[in-house]
């Protein structure tokens, strides 16, 4: 899901300079996470698509959020991993992780520890996951509606 450019961005630019500047962070290995909050309607899709068309060095990576979340823990992460996986060294781990995260706690069989800590090695591998692609090429994962995300 890759929103689509404003034809007519006007204005932002001090925003847009300071998104960028953290984006040049990045490539020299010093990312981190960035909120770009505000109302809605205000145009932090629009602003956040701008930084994408001017970045072209960058590979961005689109996932929404959903009201339905609830009934589909860390959805926006399936998205994020099959994204990268096109193009990707790395294509079957990420498959492999996009299954996992697919099937229920109760129903994978390998794991037998409690449903907290089997949720915490999760996110591990996938911050794992996350950080060798950012090493092999700049990075930029968007999860657009972040509000609406589920608990996990």
């Amino acid at each position: 899901m890759t929103p689509t450019r404003e034809p007519s961005f006007a204005g932002r630019e001090r925003e847009l300079a300071w998104l960028a500047n953290e984006l040049d962070e990045a490539r020299l290995g010093r990312g981190g996470a960035v909120l770009v909050s505000g109302a809605g309607g205000i145009g932090k899709t629009a602003l956040v698509c701008e930084l994408a068309a001017r970045s072209e060095s960058v590979l961005f990576v689109w996932s929404r959020c959903d009201p339905g979340g609830a009934e589909r823990p860390l959805a926006p992460w399936l998205e994020v991993l099959a994204q990268l996986g096109e193009g990707s060294p790395a294509r079957e781990e990420l498959d492999a992780l996009r299954l996992e995260l697919q099937t229920p706690l109760d129903q994978r069989g390998a794991e037998r520890v409690d449903p907290e800590t089997a949720c915490h090695l999760l996110l591990q591998r996938i911050a794992r996951v996350l950080e060798r692609e950012a090493e092999s090429r700049a990075l930029a994962i968007v999860l657009d509606d972040l509000h609406l995300s589920d608990l996990a």
